[in-house]
């Protein structure tokens, strides 16, 4: 139930914030996946992992661990977490991402 529900809350943030991110309905899982191709397409995971990391000071898991087809423009975000540390990390993520859209 608590990773349900920091699942819930998650997207309902990301959705108002970022609505062109597609979130991966949660399964059996505590990490979430998020594409987010249509904002950034120029950078891989790897890549905007290592922006995250760098200048958000945030870590989630490139979506390219899985292969480079299905997760090349994926993060994987860590549910299994206090809801005050997933908030933090979902702000700075947002305030991350719209700065650095490409649209």
């Amino acid at each position: 139930k608590y990773i349900w529900d920091n699942y819930t809350f998650a997207c309902t943030y990301l959705n108002k914030e970022l609505p062109a991110l597609k979130i991966a309905e949660l399964q059996a899982t505590y990490l979430m996946w998020v594409d987010y191709s249509e904002l950034i397409p120029s950078k891989n995971s790897v890549e905007i992992c290592k922006c995250l990391q760098d200048e958000a000071k945030i870590w989630f898991a490139a979506g390219s661990i899985y292969g480079p087809s299905t997760g090349a423009h994926h993060l994987r975000i860590n549910l299994a977490t206090s809801r005050a540390l997933l908030s933090e990390a979902l702000q700075r993520f947002v305030t991350w991402m719209k700065a650095n859209t490409e649209q």
